[in-house]
């Protein structure tokens, strides 16, 4: 099979790609091996980057043996504002989660929470996270605090 792509076409795939390989691996060290076949793709499609006139943004980094974006196409690259949107909309869907099911464990005990079915637990978890959501929307981290036994004696 022969894809033909316009430089336009190209442009897109490739922040899409950047886009992917954002989420694949960004928040790793080293070489994965469960994805590898995907990484030797994005490194197939990058490899003609200067063909397609995007040596400005994609370049080919000896000492690493990749071809990888440039610094400027990383920080300015449109990809980056659906990264950046991701990354937030992760963090604080995280965040409310995870602090509405430590709640919901103090309110009713653990092995309660494990007993509920799956329709009790999800509506106790979206009450209690329609509550964080509505904080951190109008607060942030600004009344999200760390509670240890260190800070508990210096206050």
């Amino acid at each position: 099979m022969k894809i033909n792509f316009t430089k336009k076409e190209y442009q897109l795939l490739i922040d899409l790609l950047n886009t992917a390989d954002w989420v694949l691996h960004a928040h790793t060290a080293g070489e994965r091996q469960d994805t590898r076949d995907y990484a030797q793709l994005i490194q197939r499609i990058l490899s003609y980057a200067k063909q397609m006139g995007m040596e400005n943004s994609i370049k080919y980094d000896k000492s690493r043996e990749r071809y990888v974006p440039t610094a400027s196409y990383e920080e300015s690259g449109k990809h980056m504002q659906f990264i950046d949107l991701y990354d937030d909309d992760v963090f604080w869907d995280g965040l409310s989660y995870k602090m509405s099911l430590r709640d919901l464990i103090e309110q009713e005990g653990q092995t309660a929470v494990e007993k509920m079915d799956f329709t009790e637990r999800g509506s106790k978890l979206i009450q209690l996270q329609e509550w964080y959501e509505e904080e951190f929307d109008q607060n942030g981290i600004k009344n999200v605090k760390v509670v240890t036994e260190k800070t508990k004696k210096s206050n």
